[in-house]
């Protein structure tokens, strides 16, 4: 009878083979997400079809006058192929961008250069939309999932052809820098570096200045991408962006078809998220109406409007925003939406909630302290709400790290889970042992990297934040500095605003004293741990495809030399020595297998890298050394 698989071995087993896949994030997110995937089932596929509405009976024709286009060379080409991330899915024709990655490698020399001449020639045609309309909802389609939302909810997932992507890539990098210069300093979620923590600094500065007749409102559209009028985009784009028009034609202009199980769903309105022009198309339907906003603060985040003003200017803005978002086929999700009173007068706060209730009937409120912004906490009760969220997931990864192998669950503690995850949350939250390349693990203390964090950040966007929402800097960089101070050995202000950088100044701290009260073993030791290149296998990825991952007992006696814990029972060694519990005896042993394991493998490695240079090579014949440690006659002798 065969046995049934357990679960929980089937997620580590799927998390080993991420990481020989070289798909780091999606080894995390099999480790940290408790979304399961949805059934491919008719009710499934219903409450898809829900989610893509049809083809509005009003639709105007597309703009067809257009004589320009974009044209991208062979390096804007490879650029987009190898922006993938590993492990990425290949879509309707399964060609993973894995693939093509590959057949473009050096090593392939004339071969990769041809296939690249051509794909830029394919990816020229695609982004001047001259292709049959026959094949154009293929070329567009996509491979549709979806993953059940904790509220009962689907969140569909969609994976194009990849080389569509690959053009959208191309199109989204030549255009990058007009996207920004468009969209600023409103859009922080648009190719904006540190936009989303800009928008939390800029958020906490106006709580502060905050006077009882203002009010903070949030503001989330109802299945915000599959909705947006696409005759409405283009003809945006016709005006804005000409260049864009003929791709933005072959991918939307007709329904797609989006593959789900044995069927398929047409798409007719609205973008795929998983095109990388989706966002940008998105945010182009709301530009318009955002600028003529009146609110003092004003923050885009792709769908997530913010605003913060008197509440008169604030519901001012509500009405034209709803009147505007019906031009674009958007509609609110009202109990998604949030009003954040700063008043202590009941009186008032009843008023302006029965005034805000009239345009959102669902409309939420809450206290200054409760909110929070893009997952992160503004005051102190969303503090420890999200904090347990966040800890709940460390929890949930911390089980599953049981049924993975001890190097794949080191890595991810040092490089994805614990501080890591929680490093968005430190860097925008004013409350709040040693690095790998100090001798370390990377495995930072919160209480020290917290203040380091947040200090970093602000000083990094202090000066987006500012045109998102004028405020004073001073208070906020004094006081962070205070609490700096307490961790550094001269308690002089940081030079540089790199978060790398601030903590090598705490290090520096902790590394002096370390070394006052150490042994003469334990300095050397440090400083040995700490050499160029002595840290790298805790940055390497544990892939078994690359012979990177390292049997749980290797990994034992590696984290125990760096750390100089104990590795072994004291014992007496078959040459007479005492063996210490530290296990350095090894290292001078003459006769340690360990010696002759490092031996072969240095022998195989210099092999390697001589055949793959293509220079004549054999390893050391087996037998060479005998229990005599003589050479026997005819070992030697070459063919």
């Amino acid at each position: 009878m065969k046995r049934k698989s357990d679960p929980a071995d089937n997620t580590g087993r799927k998390i080993s083979e991420k990481f020989d896949e070289g798909d780091v994030r999606g080894a995390v997110r099999l480790a940290s997400s408790d979304a399961t995937i949805a059934p491919f089932d008719s009710t499934t596929l219903k409450k898809l079809e829900s989610k893509h509405p049809e083809t509005p009976l009003d639709r105007r024709v597309y703009p067809q006058n257009v004589n320009t286009t974009l044209i991208v060379n062979e390096d804007d080409v490879y650029r987009a192929v190898m922006s993938f991330a590993p492990g990425s899915a290949g879509g309707t024709t399964c060609l993973r961008p894995q693939h093509v990655k590959d057949c473009l490698s050096d090593k392939l020399g004339q071969d990769a250069s041809n296939l690249k001449s051509a794909l830029t020639e394919f990816v020229n045609l695609l982004l001047s939309g001259k292709v049959s309309d026959r094949i154009k909802p293929l070329i567009a389609g996509a491979n549709l999932s979806a993953f059940n939302k904790p509220n009962g909810g689907l969140r569909p997932i969609t994976v194009g052809y990849t080389l569509r992507r690959v053009a959208g890539k191309c199109a989204a990098s030549i255009d990058s820098s007009k996207f920004k210069s468009y969209f600023a300093p409103l859009q922080v979620g648009l190719g904006t570096r540190g936009g989303a923590e800009a928008a939390v600094h800029a958020v906490r500065a106006f709580i502060k200045s905050a006077n009882e007749n203002d009010v903070l409102l949030k503001l989330d559209f109802s299945n915000a991408f599959n909705t947006v009028r696409r005759d409405y985009v283009a003809e945006l784009l016709a005006e804005e962006m000409p260049e864009l028009l003929p791709f933005d034609r072959l991918c939307y202009e007709q329904g797609s078809f989006l593959s789900f199980d044995e069927g398929f769903i047409v798409s007719e309105e609205g973008f795929q998220q998983a095109d990388p022009l989706a966002v940008f198309l998105f945010r182009l339907s709301t530009h318009r109406f955002i600028v003529r906003l009146k609110a003092r603060l004003k923050i885009d985040y792709i769908d997530d409007i913010t605003k913060g003003d008197d509440w008169k200017i604030v519901i001012g803005d509500l009405r034209l925003i709803m009147a505007e978002i019906e031009k674009v086929g958007l509609s609110l999700k009202d109990e998604k939406c949030e009003i954040v009173f700063f008043s202590p007068n009941h009186e008032l706060r009843t008023k302006v909630t029965n005034e805000f209730k009239l345009l959102c009937p669902r409309i939420k409120t809450a206290q200054d302290s409760e909110i929070e912004l893009l997952g992160s906490a503004l005051g102190p009760i969303s503090i420890e709400t999200i904090f347990n969220q966040k800890l709940k997931a460390i929890l949930l990864m911390q089980e599953r790290l049981k049924h993975v192998s001890s190097h794949c669950a080191l890595f991810l503690l040092k490089n994805c889970f614990l501080i890591p995850k929680l490093m968005y949350f430190f860097r925008t939250s004013e409350q709040a042992s040693l690095p790998a390349r100090s001798g370390g693990f990377g495995i930072l203390p919160p209480t020290k990297l917290a203040v380091v964090s947040y200090l970093s950040s602000f000083l990094s966007i202090k000066d987006l934040a500012q045109q998102v929402y004028a405020f004073s800097q001073t208070d906020v960089i004094t006081h962070a500095l205070t609490n700096f101070d307490a961790f550094t050995a001269d308690g002089a202000p940081p030079r540089s605003f790199k978060q790398r950088e601030i903590y090598d100044k705490i290090t520096e701290k902790q590394v002096s004293q370390f070394l006052q009260e150490a042994t003469a073993s334990d300095a050397a030791r440090l400083h040995g741990a700490a050499c160029k290149g002595a840290s790298d296998w805790l940055n390497a990825m544990p892939s078994r495809s690359l012979g990177l991952h390292m049997s749980d007992e290797q990994l034992r006696i590696a984290v125990s030399f760096r750390l100089g814990a104990p590795i072994c029972s004291s014992h007496t060694c078959w040459c007479g020595t005492k063996v210490e519990a530290d296990g350095s005896h090894a290292f001078v042993y003459l006769r340690s297998r360990s010696r002759h394991a490092r031996h072969e493998l240095c022998n195989e490695i210099i092999h390697k890298a001589l055949q793959s240079a293509h220079i004549a090579a054999e390893l050391e014949p087996a037998g060479m050394f005998l229990n005599d440690n003589k050479r026997p006659d005819g070992v030697t002798l070459m063919p």
